[in-house]
């Protein structure tokens, strides 16, 4: 008796096995923003509620689109940092790491991006970067590039070292970031 390999022709085996391996591949190409991101979306009529007092803001991009942001006012502030969350929930989880900041005397804005919180709009690569841009130019309102920090936290990291690199800032930092590439 032939074994099942011998009976199966190697050309009809490599044409399965590439199969399969597309088939795969088209799959989680479909899926894959289900499977980087996990926002949790809240309605429009949603009421923050933390323990120190804070500004929402809502800012139009055009009839369809909307970023949220929540503004955290220091009682003195030196600055304004600028924070970018990873790729899960809203800023409601972030909103924990505010107070260190808030201690030294800055303001933060934490922003959700598109289609987390109540940040309405697809979710795309350059809607990242320009709601980034966005989110700079309300804090040049109030402060200088030099009291502006730049932070990112995960998958905020890309954004943030994107933003600082084409706007000045005093700093920037990134927590936990992202790496394409193995460090040696």
């Amino acid at each position: 008796m032939k074994s099942l390999l011998q009976k199966i022709s190697w050309k009809k085996l490599m044409l399965w096995t590439m199969a399969i391996y597309l088939a795969v591949g088209a799959l989680l190409w479909v899926i894959q923003e289900k499977l980087i991101f996990h926002p949790v979306v809240l309605p429009a009529n949603y009421q923050y509620k933390f323990d120190v007092p804070f500004e929402e803001l809502l800012i139009r991009i055009n009839k369809k689109e909307t970023i949220s942001a929540v503004l955290f006012k220091a009682d003195k502030p030196r600055g304004m940092v600028l924070y970018f969350h990873g790729n899960g929930q809203n800023v409601e989880k972030y909103v924990k790491y505010r107070d260190v900041f808030r201690r030294n005397q800055y303001d933060v804005l934490m922003m959700d991006y598109r289609s987390f919180g109540k940040s309405t709009g697809k979710l795309k690569e350059q809607t990242f970067y320009d709601d980034a841009l966005q989110m700079y130019k309300v804090a040049r309102v109030r402060f200088a590039p030099w009291q502006i920090v730049i932070y990112g936290k995960s998958l905020g990291t890309g954004v943030a070292a994107q933003l600082a690199s084409v706007r000045d800032c005093k700093q920037l930092i990134l927590k936990h970031r992202i790496t394409v590439c193995p460090t040696w």
